[in-house]
């Protein structure tokens, strides 16, 4: 496999000789001219050693260090420091701050390779095997549109997030109708179909997230529907399939938004999904039309336990059913009550600003964070 190693130096002689040295030793290289970058990059990838500057513009390369070393996802990343002759004291502060070895300007290039690839030698041979990871699936779906389904989706991913040191990725797998990268601000978004041709499924994460994934802000991966109606017709069962395979080794959490369908495409994905999320609204018309599809699950022989039974926008007017008496009709328990918010949402919706991401909290986003702690644990119990 090929090792990845980040730059750190605002140096742009040094940037450019230590990439070209090192990519002709087959490594890949990434390059920061400051922390800033280079902790941004950090959050779309992660790599397998980094060189850092110590006199680095604005926050230097210890202070860089100790933060890297606070993240989870780099805490165990080799680091080699970059000084000056006449630093001896930052020597022992980068030591300090977690770093693992040190070089001095002007340094001797061999020397340096020299001593990264005993670095990566050295975390090879400490490093305990890896267990074979397992992304959870988890596909949203309801039995018709404009239920707050894809709203609920975007939530819910964002908040998984936030809410788990874990890297999430949302495919809003709505495949004629997909909105979600409107919600989420995400101008013009990568689609699934470049990434479905991909020739090998076993991709690096780093490679997945330059190549064919979106970013958000949040720090969120997100996949969107094809843009084509050609590319939605080529998308069969076997595609979702390879889709799914792609990104369950890579990824904790793989959030699906479904489209209200039961066509092979979502029932494929219904099949693979951990969990199920239904969104129903309290309207009759909602609530026998998610009857039906609650025994077409059964049929597909969906787990009932990997059911989640979501109730949106709930009151959604003064003679809407109670809580008890929606239940007792769908024969089926509710996990969660997400309460409407019709002041909040729309303008969220319009502005791309998901309300989990408002500073200020809400019935709504309180609803959310309950409903994915919730959601999240049932799924980490189950594995």
């Amino acid at each position: 496999m090929t090792r990845s190693i980040m730059v750190v130096d605002d140096d742009v002689d040094i940037l450019t000789i230590l990439t070209f040295v090192f990519e002709n030793r087959g490594y890949r290289v990434r390059k920061a001219r400051d922390a800033e970058e280079a902790l941004q990059m950090v959050a779309r990838f992660v790599p397998d050693l980094f060189i850092l500057d110590i006199s680095l513009p604005g926050i230097d390369g210890i202070e860089l260090c100790r933060r890297l070393r606070a993240q989870a996802r780099t805490r165990s990343v080799p680091i080699i420091f970059v000084t000056a002759r006449d630093q001896p004291e930052s020597i022992v502060q980068g030591f300090e701050a977690g770093g693992d070895d040190y070089v001095v300007k002007p340094f001797n290039m061999q020397e340096l390779v020299a001593r990264v690839e005993n670095l990566l030698r050295r975390v090879r041979e400490v490093a305990p095997p890896k267990e074979e990871r397992e992304g959870r699936v988890i596909a949203i779906t309801g039995a018709r549109g404009g239920i707050g389904k894809t709203t609920l989706a975007v939530n819910l991913a964002l908040c998984l997030t936030r809410m788990w040191a874990d890297e999430v990725v949302l495919v809003d797998a709505s495949l004629e109708f997909g909105r979600a990268a409107v919600l989420l601000d995400l101008q013009n978004a990568r689609d699934m179909q470049a990434l479905l041709q991909e020739a090998t499924e076993a991709l690096e994460r780093d490679y997945l997230e330059e190549t064919y994934l979106s970013v958000h802000p949040s720090g969120l991966r997100f996949l969107a529907s094809p843009l084509s109606p050609a590319d939605v017709e080529a998308i069969g069962p076997e595609e979702m399939e390879r889709l799914i395979r792609i990104l369950r080794p890579v990824y904790g959490y793989i959030v699906c938004d479904l489209a209200p369908s039961l066509r092979e495409p979502y029932r494929t994905l219904l099949r693979l999904a951990d969990r199920v999320v239904v969104v129903v609204t309290p309207e009759v018309a909602a609530l026998v039309a998610t009857q039906s599809l609650l025994q077409a699950l059964s049929m597909m022989e969906v787990p009932s336990e990997s059911i989640l039974l979501v109730l949106n926008n709930f009151p959604a007017a003064e003679n809407s059913p109670a809580r008890k008496e929606i239940e007792t009709f769908l024969g089926f328990p509710l996990a969660s009550v997400i309460p409407g918010d019709l002041a909040r949402i729309p303008s969220a919706a319009n502005a791309g600003r998901p309300p989990i991401l408002e500073p200020e909290e809400s019935d709504f986003s309180q609803a959310i964070i309950e409903t994915t702690y919730y959601l999240s644990t049932n799924l980490r119990r189950a594995h």
